[in-house]
């Protein structure tokens, strides 16, 4: 009876020493890479590879990075530091992938992360030291695998202290992925990515075609608060507790010509193949509807540069879906369609963008067809991004939003001097308008001053301010 009271006590102990142990942090294998791994795996500068650090991390549930430390030490053989990375180099999880980056939003319980070696290490004989943990718990580990503990580093204290016992929440990952296959061989396949919002029930939707190295890059993006977003439109969405409907753009058309530089058979052959993309992504709009109670009207559409000639080619095609569609440099643009005047429109560009004559003309088109749009192109801006086209984009969602009550009415349906008129009343008789050419702006009673091709109609005061930047 002794014997077994030992031995269950004996196990107690063990059984304890191994849960003191047990860290929630591990740090499973650390390899230095001369070469890229079997999938292409590393860092890269200018596109080579160059040597680096492979170290395998894990933990027994997802966790959040964003407040996470993975730090990397090196030590000179008399260990004395060389250097110090604070955060792991963006790296290639895939050799095929031109998608970069450090370390993932969500460590799903096991990923890799990577350091570039110092040109001055030497792998014969130095010693490299890696911490991970957060502010209550760190682990570290080094290569050679013995002597960590004999170098000096911020965080030895905290990685020698037993660890403490605490219950924590696993982090679940915001993002709903949804896969629709289209009849499209260049595209046969659309992924939709849908992020609901942190605060509640969704008020709307921000549709987003994204540009992005692969599917994965999308996640990521999505993954972080969208209060934290490097997007404007990201943060907007957040701000405004809509749900993010996005996915990647493919270029299914001719990116240096719009519809009237094209004969009439090309046209038909690219409307066909982006039919086919358009109708998979309205079966998964609907899925999306369907399985998570999003609404499938009233949507905010937003793209740049392709995803824009993605983005408006969508509107075209489906416009039942979108209250209001924002495109920043799209350069090449389809034919306008008399249902497209029904979502409001912001056309952006710059003055030295290669698609603004195209711009121009477009802008044109749809203004006859009753489309109401507002128009800018940013002084000395080329084919890039702009803070004051985005600041004139929230001005127009927020003018966008107040109209969703009056979003069924016909569009359309008057004529004014032969001109078909846009369906809202800041449209029909806005109080300023802006001179697309030469960037003024005038109040209504003046805009006989600009002649009537250059003019673009600014429907409310907040809009009108962020287009006179």
């Amino acid at each position: 009876m002794k014997r077994g009271i030992l031995l269950a006590l004996l196990f107690l102990i063990c059984a304890g020493h191994s849960f003191a142990r047990s860290d929630f942090f591990s740090i499973n294998q650390i390899r230095v890479l001369d070469e890229p791994g079997p999938q292409g795996q590393g860092v890269y500068v200018e596109k080579k590879f160059v040597p680096c650090v492979q170290v395998e991390l894990s933990t027994p549930q997802p966790i959040y990075t964003a407040k996470l430390m993975i730090k990397a030490y090196f030590f000179d053989a008399d260990g004395k530091i060389l250097s110090v990375m604070a955060e792991p180099s963006d790296a290639r999880r895939d050799g095929n992938s031109r998608d970069e980056y450090g370390a993932p939003v969500i460590l799903p319980g096991k990923d890799y992360v990577f350091f570039r070696l110092p040109t001055a290490f030497d792998k014969r004989k130095g010693t490299i030291v890696i911490v991970f943990g957060d502010s209550l718990e760190i682990v570290a580990k080094s290569l050679p695998a013995e002597g960590w503990e004999a170098r000096s580093f911020t965080e030895k204290k905290m990685a020698l202290a037993p660890p403490p016992k605490i219950e924590r929440t696993p982090a679940i990952d915001p993002v709903i992925e949804h896969v629709v296959r289209t009849n499209n061989p260049t595209q046969p396949k659309i992924t939709l990515f849908l992020r609901m919002p942190e605060n509640g029930p969704p008020k709307g939707v921000l549709a987003l075609s994204m540009l992005a190295n692969s599917t994965e890059t999308i996640r990521r993006s999505l993954q972080r608060p969208l209060s934290q977003s490097n997007s404007t439109m990201l943060r907007y969405a957040g701000q405004n507790q809509l749900a993010v409907v996005c996915w990647g753009a493919r270029r299914l058309w001719r990116a240096d010509a719009s519809y009237d530089e094209l004969d009439r058979e090309t046209n038909r052959e690219l409307d066909r193949a982006f039919d086919d993309v358009a109708n998979a992504w309205e079966r998964g709009v609907n899925d999306l509807g369907r399985l998570y109670g999003i609404p499938t009207n009233n949507f905010l559409l937003a793209g740049t540069c392709a995803s824009a000639q993605w983005a408006h080619r969508l509107a075209l095609r489906k416009p039942q879906y979108f209250l209001a569609i924002y495109i920043h440099i799209p350069s090449s643009f389809d034919q306008p369609t008399p249902e497209g005047a029904k979502p409001l429109w912001l056309l952006t560009t710059g003055e030295l963008d290669g698609g603004y004559s195209r711009s121009i003309r477009w802008y044109g088109d749809c203004v006859k067809a009753g489309y109401p749009m507002v128009y800018k192109a940013v002084k000395d801006l080329g084919h890039a991004g702009s803070p004051i086209a985005d600041s004139l984009a929230i001005e127009f969602f927020n003018y966008a939003m107040g109209l969703r009550a009056e979003r069924e009415k016909t569009a359309g349906a008057d004529l004014r001097d032969g001109v078909r008129l846009p369906w809202p009343e800041g449209f029909r008789n806005p109080p300023s308008f802006g001179d697309l050419l030469n960037q003024e702006m005038m109040a209504s009673k003046d805009v006989g001053l600009i002649p009537a091709a250059l003019r673009v109609a600014l429907p409310n005061q907040a809009i009108a301010n962020a287009w006179n930047r």
